[in-house]
């Protein structure tokens, strides 16, 4: 079943140095116990390197001391998968880097790529939508990275995954990439209406005196990416899903976002074609994933919607 809860992964920074530098990168590499995966350490994300690489987690120094962090299983294929978690659980307590959905793709034969949010890292912040500070914005690693393993797959396309505040990235890592559709699961869309505890210390944090209103004026693309962008959508490019008994979300994002795409109809395709839009039920009223058969299900008429094929 595609996590929305994070996966337990104690041990993750668990290294092991062998004797000699990776003779590619000049670093040495270390070890992540957790995926049993070796780490490829990087100097700088103009020098990712990923050639000779299957399986592994990528760390790329920042400036600022941070790390772009990703795990990756890259194989020949005509799609990448990119998924970004969304908030992370104090009750968990789980270190940066964290990925999800990792052994949900791991169960597959799809090339993907799971990425952490480096805007959280070494904050007490539990979610920030990979939306950076003032000097660094994410994305353009994301851009780089995802851009380098498409080479190195031979993809043409690629699909972005993420649901609750990882659907804010994913929607705007499609939107940003040629041939990038974004699938998204009870996403986050307009920061506006985020958890006020979550956007209060993001601001405070890295935008001291800030308001959203004022980041949205600042940068549209990166503050308000589904408003500012999604009349130029090219068509086949959002599969939105909606869990029907999750009322807060139903009603500031999904009911908010199909107004502005000019739906009319409760689901369907937007008279643009970029975004289909559709709901799924639950047992529960809860804000949360769909049932993997369901998922399955859509997942199957998400890729009809992209031109793609990449099977779970």
């Amino acid at each position: 079943m595609p996590e929305l809860v994070p996966e337990s992964q104690e041990d993750l920074a668990t290294s092991r140095v062998p004797e000699k530098p990776n003779p590619i990168t000049g670093l040495p590499d270390g070890y992540n116990a957790h995926f049993d995966v070796p780490v490829v350490n990087h100097r700088t994300i103009g020098r990712l390197r990923l050639a000779q690489q299957r399986f592994a987690e990528n760390r790329v120094q920042m400036p600022g001391g941070k790390e772009f962090c990703f795990l990756s299983r890259l194989t020949t294929s005509d799609t990448l998968v990119v998924t970004f978690h969304g908030a992370n659980m104090a009750s968990k307590n789980q270190a940066y880097p964290r990925y999800e959905r990792a052994r949900t793709f791991m169960n597959t034969r799809s090339s993907f790529a799971c990425i952490a949010d480096p805007t959280i890292q070494d904050t007490d912040l539990l979610l920030a939508w990979y939306l950076g500070d003032q000097k660094n914005d994410p994305m353009n690693f994301v851009d780089i990275a995802v851009s380098r393993a498409m080479k190195k797959i031979g993809a043409s396309h690629v699909i972005f995954v993420g649901g609750s505040g990882g659907g804010y990235a994913a929607l705007r890592a499609a939107l940003r990439t040629p041939n990038g559709h974004a699938f998204l699961e009870s996403p986050r869309l307009f920061l506006e209406t985020a958890a006020q505890r979550s956007m209060r210390l993001y601001l405070r944090e890295y935008w001291r005196g800030h308001t959203v209103e004022d980041l949205k004026k600042l940068d549209a693309e990166r503050f308000d990416a589904f408003r500012s962008q999604i009349a130029d959508a090219p068509a086949g490019k959002v599969y939105y899903l909606q869990g029907l008994y999750d009322p807060t979300f139903l009603w500031s994002e999904y009911r908010v976002a199909k107004s502005l795409a000019g739906l009319e109809a409760p689901m369907g395709i937007s008279p643009s074609g970029a975004v289909r839009f559709e709901l799924f039920d639950s047992q529960e009223q809860k804000h949360g994933p769909p049932a993997f058969d369901t998922f399955k299900k859509h997942w199957r008429q998400a890729n009809d919607f992209f031109g793609t094929a990449v099977k779970i």
